[in-house]
């Protein structure tokens, strides 16, 4: 499910690009609504209290086969594909909407990391009493509320560009990505051991581990999107980018990453 495989982002293979979002829907009445977000809750209750099983018991085959690309449910438990949900506790449910041939979707918001917001719209399809997860798409997650500072950052082959090299500490940041490449792009936000370079740090397995995933953004080649951060303290953060390129060389190798400065408020 989105984000059980977000491991040390060097350690991931490229960007995961955010799909199309399913055609709109009708919003559904009280009744659904309630019934929907139970169901995705039930399904949440399981991932965050451990119970795997439960959580597999409630998606569907083809959930299974397209999202993690094997034949059965029991092949994703045993690979481990639901370990590490990012659902917390303080994971919401929202907004239901309802389809023509039956299905309703359930937006669902959690922490991606202490510093981030994430969103998902899930797809369920009712099997007997059960509804049951059969896609699920990122959307765009809630604009944190605060005092913000803006850090616009251009993407190309193979830099980032920001507007400004550090920002005052404020509740909320956020950095507006525009990808001028001809390649898609991400960047994620690291915050690396003090005195340790990217390149040192991606070397080192000792050091790989030390470093904090803060988030990230992606924006595809010619648009632009918004990555929100809220809380992040004074320090240097690094801007790394671990897409690949079509001969499989990850953009950070080529020289893409870039260093960006919080300071202490006066």
């Amino acid at each position: 499910m989105a984000g059980m495989d977000h491991g040390t982002p060097a350690a991931e293979d490229e960007a995961a690009p955010a799909e199309e979002v399913a055609p709109a829907g009708t919003p559904a009445d009280d009744a659904t609504t309630a019934e929907a977000q139970a169901g995705a809750q039930t399904i949440i209750n399981c991932l965050v209290s451990g119970n795997l099983e439960g959580a597999a018991a409630l998606l569907t085959p083809n959930f299974v086969q397209s999202y993690f690309g094997v034949p059965t449910v029991y092949d994703a438990l045993a690979g481990g594909s639901l370990e590490d949900a990012p659902y917390g506790e303080g994971t919401e449910v929202g907004d239901v909407l309802t389809y023509d041939d039956g299905s309703v979707s359930v937006d669902v918001i959690y922490a991606q990391t202490q510093y981030q917001t994430a969103a998902e719209r899930w797809t369920l399809v009712q099997d007997v009493e059960y509804w049951k997860i059969d896609n699920i798409q990122p959307i765009e997650a809630p604009v944190p509320e605060g005092d913000t500072a803006v850090v616009g950052v251009v993407l190309t082959e193979y830099a980032f560009t920001p507007n400004v090299p550090s920002v005052t500490q404020m509740p909320v940041i956020t950095f507006p990505l525009v990808n001028q490449g001809a390649e898609d792009h991400e960047m994620v936000l690291l915050r690396l051991p003090e005195g340790v370079t990217i390149e040192e740090a991606l070397e080192a397995p000792a050091l790989n581990e030390q470093i904090e995933f803060i988030g990230f953004g992606f924006a595809a080649p010619g648009e632009e999107s918004d990555a929100h951060f809220v809380g992040l303290e004074p320090g240097v953060y690094t801007m790394a980018c671990f897409v690949t390129t079509p001969d499989g060389e990850f953009h950070v190798d080529l020289g893409m990453f870039a260093e960006f400065e919080v300071t202490a408020a006066s």
